[in-house]
C-alpha cells in the first residue's frame, strides 16, 4: 500500500521534472529524541542510498540516518482513526506515549 501512496503522491505534487526523490530522514525532535521525515528533493546526496519505487520515482535514505533505518520496512496506513506512513523499525528501543518520536 506505501508504494501506491507514494506514487499518488508524486504524481499529485507541483514540481518540475528533476524532482523525483522523496527523502526520508531522522531528525532530532520530539520526547524521546528522534522522528522521520520525508522530504521532496530535486539531487541525492552522494551517500545516499536509493530505492526505485518506480521509473519516475526514487526513495531515497538519508546517509545519517542509515544505520537508524537499517532492516527497516515502511507501510502505509488509512482507516478510521489515522492515515500515515509508519515504519516498522526494529532498532527501535522505546517510543513516546504519542507514538511520534523513538530511541534506538
Amino acid at each position: 500500500m506505501a508504494r501506491q501512496r507514494l506514487l499518488d503522491l508524486y504524481r499529485q505534487q507541483k514540481h518540475d521534472a528533476t524532482q523525483r526523490y522523496l527523502k526520508v530522514a531522522v531528525r532530532t525532535k520530539g520526547c524521546s529524541g528522534n522522528a522521520y521525515t520525508m522530504d521532496w528533493v530535486n539531487n541525492r546526496d552522494r551517500l545516499d542510498e536509493e530505492v526505485k519505487v518506480d521509473e519516475q520515482l526514487s526513495l531515497l535514505i538519508d546517509a545519517k540516518a542509515l544505520f537508524t533505518l537499517l532492516g527497516s520496512q515502511m507501510d502505509y496506513t488509512d482507516d478510521k482513526l489515522s492515515q500515515g506512513f509508519v515504519f516498522m523499525n526494529p532498532n527501535v528501543k522505546e517510543t513516546c506515549g504519542c507514538g511520534l518520536s523513538f530511541i534506538v
